[in-house]
């Protein structure tokens, strides 16, 4: 019999500080990932980062974080010291469209590109024992 994954889900708008006490808590009772939403005004990787440095192997994940209130060149920056072995990332428009979104499609590619890359590598993280490989982010250009 197989088990399910359950995860739980906060806020980024709880701050970095909070969920950072959360987070600990949150491994210790057994769940599969952290999820922390991308609100306005919050920062959601700045959130999964300090949930990192107090946590060991709970998978630390966005939801959306929109390319509409944070450029894709940014978010690939904000990734940068965060466990791949233990994230999942999504991105998207958001909305509505900016008027800068047709100069976000080049870079957004560019992210994608670089997910599938980062995510290839021999030392990219295993789903469930099957085989299949994780992703790392869940994109969607042009």
């Amino acid at each position: 019999m197989s088990h399910a994954l359950l995860s739980i889900g906060v806020a980024g708008s709880l701050g970095a500080e909070k969920i950072a006490q959360i987070a600990p808590v949150v491994e210790a009772h057994g769940f599969h990932a952290l999820w922390v939403n991308d609100t306005p005004g919050a920062d959601s990787l700045a959130g999964l980062a300090s949930a990192a440095r107090t946590t060991q192997h709970l998978t630390l994940a966005t939801g959306v974080v929109p390319v509409a209130r944070r450029p894709a060149g940014e978010i690939a920056a904000a990734l940068g010291d965060l466990p791949r072995e233990r994230l999942v990332v999504g991105i998207g428009s958001g909305a509505p469209r900016p008027a800068h979104w047709t100069s976000c499609a080049t870079p957004l590619r560019s992210f994608a590109a670089r997910a599938r890359e980062w995510s290839s590598a021999p030392s990219a993280p295993r789903c469930d024992g099957s085989g299949r490989r994780r992703p790392m982010a869940c994109c969607r250009a042009g």
